[in-house]
């Protein structure tokens, strides 16, 4: 697995938005969007059979929130370090063989950053727990599908032991232990 970081410095120097490399060499592109660390590694993993299949490349689409006080140029989180956690994240996900590109956005406001880098009927794969009612994920989910892109959601629940003890009167209890 071969996995690049591009930072924002080198994203923003396009202009109009969308990267201009979306289809290299004919290739899909499959856009995973950072959530979580376990939203994310259950979408970089269907990312990743999916990329399998058929022939695309993968882009984890990160979206870093700078507090108004802060620089663009200087986030009060080293980038160094987000990069190498990005990393650990992408091998954490034991993704099928393909190359993962990162792309990290420095910004004030993450879902006007994904809407902007995203090409008009992108395929992106979030990693969101589904809730009755709203959240930063269901409303990101509903900005994309508004946007006209494609987006799949990973059952979560399949990809991770749930903790049973936080779901309510259905727990049983061993008293034994």
């Amino acid at each position: 697995m071969s996995t690049y970081i591009r930072n924002s410095a080198e994203l923003w120097a396009f202009s109009g938005g969308a990267n201009e490399d979306d289809h290299i060499g004919g290739k899909l592109k499959i856009n995973v969007v950072f959530t979580d660390r376990q939203g994310t590694i259950a979408a970089l993993r269907t990312a990743g059979l999916l990329a399998d299949q058929l022939g695309a490349r993968v882009d984890l689409l990160v979206a870093q929130i700078v507090p108004l006080p802060f620089s663009l140029t200087s986030p009060p989180v080293p980038i160094g370090f987000t990069q190498e956690q990005l990393l650990k994240l992408v091998n954490q996900s034991n993704a099928a063989p393909i190359e993962v590109l990162i792309d990290l956005y420095l910004c004030r406001d993450r879902l006007s950053c994904i809407l902007e880098v995203l090409r008009p009927q992108s395929l992106v794969i979030v990693g969101a727990r589904r809730w009755w009612w709203s959240n930063r994920e269901t409303r990101l989910l509903a900005t994309l599908q508004r946007a006209g892109h494609h987006v799949i959601v990973p059952n979560l629940r399949a990809e991770f032991h749930v903790n049973r003890w936080a779901v309510g009167p259905s727990v049983t209890h061993n008293p034994t232990s």
